[in-house]
């Protein structure tokens, strides 16, 4: 292929070389197309914690796909979805319509990568992929945010995987009262899987695996951005007039510190 992927974030790639290993839809043809094929790289993880980082991640896809999916509903708006291919996944489904959104660089890499995917083995366009869009969409901003009110029919489903952890207290709520705002309008309900408590400062965190990840998490002040406890986690979203109506969570190892949930208006 002569495209050119290295804009794609080192994380976005660790992440996608992660789901290809579990198997998750699109992502092993994705990361082939960045790295060649990968044979023995998908063997499984060779160490206890390498093991559990892949399972916090591969539980937190399913846990936001089960939850998506229990809704019903026909149409899905997806935020910052990165480098995942739920949206191509949901639309082998003739009736389903997805919106696959994220930052305009994110969104034009994807693009690319997507085309990519397709043009190397047409067998992995879906017969309805058609129904499946890519936008860009700035989260925080709430006219473009608006404008999803017009997109697809029925009740809708906002979801993301990863996302609060990125956004400071009043960015959260910006965000919060954006959905809500849009599921008033439209009905439906926000499933995210993005709903982290701080670890007690003695654990150590799951997810920071080397230096590079440490950096990564201390420039983006994500420990800060997550939540004391998920009652806060549940009292924040009530005050921005949203209710916990399902959950799933099912974390390695004793310590819970991620939950997924539906969240729907008071």
């Amino acid at each position: 292929m002569a495209r050119d992927f290295t804009t794609i974030s080192p994380t976005a790639r660790s992440l996608l070389f992660l789901k290809a290993r579990a198997g998750i839809p699109y992502a092993r043809p994705s990361a082939e197309l960045l790295w060649g094929p990968l044979g023995p790289a998908l063997d499984p993880a060779p160490d206890l914690k390498s093991r559990l980082i892949q399972a916090h991640f591969t539980d937190r896809y399913w846990s936001v796909d089960r939850l998506a999916r229990a809704t019903g509903f026909s149409t899905f708006v997806e935020l910052s979805s990165g480098f995942s291919f739920r949206g191509l996944d949901f639309t082998r489904d003739p009736q389903i319509w997805y919106l696959d959104t994220d930052l305009p660089g994110v969104v034009e890499t994807k693009q690319a990568l997507v085309q990519a995917l397709f043009d190397a083995d047409p067998n992995t366009r879906p017969e309805s992929s058609s129904r499946w869009t890519l936008e860009p969409l700035n989260v925080l901003d709430g006219e473009a945010f608006g404008r999803l009110a017009t997109w697809g029919a029925g009740p809708l489903c906002v979801l993301n995987e990863g996302l609060l952890v990125y956004l400071d207290e009043v960015e959260k709520r910006q965000l919060c009262d954006h959905v809500r705002t849009l599921l008033a309008r439209r009905g439906g309900c926000w499933v995210t899987g993005d709903v982290y408590v701080r670890l007690p400062s003695s654990k150590e965190s799951l997810v920071v695996r080397d230096e590079a990840t440490a950096r990564f998490h201390a420039e983006h002040h994500i420990e800060e951005n997550k939540f004391d406890d998920f009652a806060s986690a549940e009292a924040f979203f009530g005050e921005a007039g949203l209710k916990v109506t399902a959950g799933a969570s099912r974390e390695p190892g004793t310590q819970v510190f991620r939950q997924t949930w539906r969240l729907e208006v008071w």
